[in-house]
Order: C-alpha cells, then sequence, then structure tokens
C-alpha cells in the first residue's frame, strides 16, 4: 500500500459546498469574513503535476465536461476547402478572440478553458471528392491514424475524442487542433460536444508550499495554520475537500476564500482542536 493510500484511509474530510459554513468548525469562531489578508508571498507550482491527494498513483486523470454543440470551424464561411496538396491547417478551439471568427466558427469561441487536453467533436466533410482526414494536436507530430473517410457521393460526419495542444495558460492563436486532408480536397465542419480537463488539486506542506498540483496557480500560509491555495478558475460554486497528510497529526479544515473567488482557505489543527502547522492535500470539484 503506497503512502496516500495509507493517508487516505485514515485522513478525516471535510467537504464544503460554494461559500456555505464550514463543516467542524472555522477559525475565528466560524467567522469566515474573519479571514486574514493574503498579505504572503505566493509559491507557484509546476504546472499540472500529478497530485496524489486526487490521483492516487500519479496517474493524470480528466474530467469530461459536455457542452452544448457548439462550432469552432467551417470553411465555408472562412479559409477554404482543406488542400490535399499543400499540408495540413491550424485551428483554435479553446479560449476567445477574433480566430473564431476568422477560422468560420462561433465569434468570441465556445467557451472552452485554456488547459483543456481534449475534446469531443464531429467532423463534417463536405463538398469533397474520396479521401481522408487526419485530426491531431496543433504542436504534435502528425499521427498515422486516420479520423475519417470521405466520399463525393454524400457528406460524412463522424464523431470522436480528439486531443488538443492543451497549453496551460494564454495559447499561441490557432494551435489547438490540426486537420490535414489527404485523396482530395475537402471543406470542413468542426462542431464541439464536450471538452476535457484536469481535475483541480493541490499538495500543499506546512510552510505554504506547493509540492503538487493540478491547476493550482500558487499558495502561501496567511499565519499560523491559515493557508490559501489559489486555482486557474473561479471556483466559489464548487465543492472542496482537504485532508491532513498525516491524520495521526491532526486535521485540515477547508473553506471558500473571502475575496478571491479563485481561492480557498484552510486552517490546520492538531488532535486538540488547536491551531497547528501542518502539510495537507485539497480538492476541488466543480
Amino acid at each position: 500500500m503506497d503512502q496516500w493510500k495509507k493517508i487516505a484511509a485514515a485522513a478525516a474530510l471535510v467537504v464544503v459546498a460554494g461559500s456555505a459554513g464550514m463543516v467542524g468548525g472555522a477559525w475565528a469562531a466560524g467567522d469566515p469574513s474573519a479571514q486574514p489578508p493574503s498579505t504572503a508571498a505566493t509559491t507557484a507550482a509546476t504546472p499540472y503535476a500529478s497530485t496524489r491527494a486526487l490521483l492516487g498513483g500519479g496517474l493524470n486523470e480528466d474530467l469530461f465536461v459536455p457542452v452544448t454543440p457548439c462550432r469552432i470551424v467551417d470553411t465555408r464561411e472562412a479559409g477554404g476547402k482543406l488542400s490535399s496538396t499543400t499540408g495540413s491547417r491550424v485551428f483554435d478551439v479553446t479560449g476567445s478572440g477574433a480566430t473564431f471568427a476568422a477560422q468560420g466558427g462561433k465569434a468570441g469561441g465556445c467557451g472552452l478553458p485554456n488547459g483543456s487536453t481534449a475534446i469531443e467533436a464531429t467532423i463534417t466533410a463536405i463538398d469533397s471528392g474520396s479521401g481522408f482526414l487526419r485530426a491531431w494536436p496543433g504542436n504534435q507530430p502528425a499521427p498515422n491514424a486516420t479520423f475519417m473517410n470521405y466520399d463525393s457521393a454524400f457528406n460524412i460526419s463522424n464523431t470522436g475524442t480528439l486531443a488538443i495542444n492543451g497549453c496551460p495558460a494564454i495559447c499561441a492563436a490557432n494551435n489547438d487542433l490540426r486537420l490535414r486532408a489527404f485523396g482530395s480536397n475537402t471543406h470542413v465542419v468542426v462542431e464541439v460536444n464536450g471538452y476535457y480537463t484536469r481535475q483541480m488539486a493541490a499538495q500543499v506542506s506546512s510552510t505554504g508550499n506547493l509540492v503538487n498540483s493540478n491547476r493550482a496557480s500558487g499558495a502561501n500560509r496567511l499565519d499560523t495554520a491559515l493557508y490559501e491555495v489559489v486555482f486557474d478558475r473561479n471556483i466559489s460554486t464548487c465543492s472542496y475537500q482537504a485532508t491532513s497528510d498525516n491524520a495521526s497529526s491532526g486535521t485540515a479544515h477547508v473553506e471558500a476564500r473571502v475575496g478571491n473567488v479563485n481561492a480557498v482557505f484552510v486552517r490546520t489543527t492538531n488532535p486538540a482542536g488547536l491551531n497547528t502547522n501542518l502539510g495537507f492535500f485539497v480538492q476541488v470539484t466543480c
């Protein structure tokens, strides 16, 4: 049994939804507004490092988030047919901006967050001869696998999961998804049905340093046993779970962070209920 499984089996957990009062008692007589201001320097973490608290064994498992089908590419509206002789073309998938209208998609994009690792998409080949289409992340070499075959008899669609560039912050424009036609030129329409994203979690040391994280942008210790952990999106309506990294030493309590919708506030206590600096794991589920 690895270290995390031993910890998880014994640790006491506290779960809070949104900004509701903390189960097990908050510091300062249960008054979240009494949380101290963020005065310490925030320590950053390597983006998407594995987090044992959430992903036992170091596996980077993703969550699927369905969306209302949304068009991100239509070469009939912009760009023209994919050529079977001049190579691949890259397209924007995540984020927002003018690039989506420029590739025939919904103006401003479909609201897929930067850092998405894959999409579920339907691609339709229109006004084509016989051929096949390959699709892959914009920053990766071409695969040998074919996403779909198409024919001149009628427009053909295929739906599947496609890995994309998945850069964690500001992505290079038009560099998420690369498409290439073989055999004959074709128009393509790409509609997104959902996306995959890393789950949010962090391992924080007793000194307030981020040890490992998925989508945590920073952490610090505000005062004795009082911590702030910041993530890459608004988590004010999400649920939170915190676990001491050593159950015999105490317990971790978590609630929404006052004044920062991207953060949680964590207090660690010893078995007597007194504030004590402890390392902990925190998980956010939206």
